[in-house]
C-alpha cells in the first residue's frame, strides 16, 4: 500500500492525543481517521506494534462526503467499526483539530458503551429507521420554535448556568411533559450523545487554553442547544457524582430513571382522572 500524503500530519495528531489521557482514558485508544479528498477515501488506521496512523485502505468517495465536513459514523468497509470522517480542513486551525477529538469521544462511545442498545431502542429510532430515514439525529422535525419550547428552554438555561438543581428538576419535568414520547427520545438523546462529547471537548479548550464552545446557547434554539443543555446537566451531575465522569453509562441510565419516573406519574394521574369520570358517569 502506498503511503499517505496525511501520515505525518496524523501521527503527529496521534501524539498530541497522548497529552489528553489526564482529561479522560478514551484518548489511549485509537480509531480508524477517514480522509475524504478529490472524491476519495483515505482510511487510515492506528498500527499499535509500530503506533503510528498508517494508510490500509483509498477507495472511491461512495459516501459524498462535503468540504469540510468532521463527523463519526461507522463504515462498512471497516466491518462498521466507528470511525472519524473527515477532510484535510483539520489540519489547518487547532479549533478544528479539537472538533476531531470531539467526534474521538462518539467513537469511543459507539464501541466501547451501551450505546447502540440505547439507541436502537428508541421509539423515535425505531421508526424513523424503519422509514430510510437513518439521519435522524440531524434532520428530526422537532418543535423548537413553539412557544411552550422556547419559555421552558429559556428558563431551563438560566437554572443550569445558575445551578439550581431544584429549578433544573422542575423545569425538565415540565418539559417532560409537554412533549410528545419522540420528541423525548430526541431531546435526551442528544443531550447524552453530544452533551458528553461537548463536556469532554470544552475540558480539551480549558487545557489549551481555548474559548469554551457555547454554540446552542442563544435563541434560536435549534439542535445545538441540546448539546449544550446536555453539557451543563452533564457537568452538573459529575460534580455531584465524580465516579460519573468516565462512565456515560450511570449518566444515561440515571436519566432514563428520572424520565420513567416522570412518565408513570403521569400515566398515573390520566388514570387517576379517567377513573374519577367513570364512576362519577355511573352515579
Amino acid at each position: 500500500m502506498m503511503k499517505s500524503p496525511y501520515e505525518d500530519q496524523l501521527n503527529r495528531l496521534a501524539k498530541q492525543q497522548q497529552e489528553l489521557i489526564h482529561i479522560h482514558s478514551l484518548y489511549d485508544y485509537y480509531f480508524p481517521i477517514v480522509i475524504a479528498v478529490d472524491e476519495q477515501l483515505w482510511i487510515h488506521e492506528y498500527d499499535k506494534e509500530y503506533q503510528h496512523y498508517q494508510l490500509t485502505r483509498l477507495l472511491s468517495d461512495h459516501i459524498g462526503i462535503p468540504d469540510g465536513c468532521l463527523a463519526a459514523f461507522p463504515l462498512k468497509e471497516l466491518n462498521g467499526h466507528m470511525s472519524a470522517v473527515l477532510t484535510p480542513v483539520v489540519f489547518t486551525e487547532m479549533k478544528n483539530t479539537i472538533f476531531l477529538y470531539h467526534e474521538f469521544v462518539h467513537c469511543y462511545m459507539y464501541e466501547y458503551t451501551r450505546h447502540n442498545i440505547y439507541r436502537n431502542q428508541l421509539a423515535l429510532c425505531i421508526r424513523a429507521e424503519s422509514e430510510g430515514c437513518i439521519d435522524w439525529e440531524i434532520s428530526y422535525d422537532f418543535p423548537y420554535e413553539q412557544p411552550f419550547f422556547v419559555s421552558k428552554m429559556t428558563v431551563l438555561l438560566k437554572a443550569l448556568r445558575r445551578k439550581d438543581w431544584q429549578e433544573i428538576c422542575t423545569i425538565r419535568t415540565e418539559l417532560m411533559k409537554c412533549l410528545s414520547e419522540e420528541q423525548r427520545d430526541y431531546w435526551l438523546w442528544l443531550e447524552w450523545n453530544e452533551g458528553y462529547a461537548r463536556y469532554i471537548e470544552n475540558l480539551i479548550r480549558s487545557y489549551y487554553k481555548m474559548e469554551q464552545n457555547n454554540e446552542g446557547s442563544n435563541q434560536p434554539y435549534d439542535r445545538l442547544t441540546f448539546y449544550y443543555s446536555g453539557e451543563l446537566y452533564i457537568r452538573l451531575l459529575i460534580e455531584q457524582y465524580p465516579e460519573w465522569h468516565e462512565d456515560m453509562d450511570k449518566i444515561y441510565l440515571y436519566v432514563q430513571e428520572q424520565r420513567q419516573y416522570v412518565e408513570e406519574e403521569y400515566h398515573a394521574r390520566i388514570d387517576s382522572a379517567l377513573d374519577t369520570t367513570n364512576h362519577s358517569g355511573r352515579k
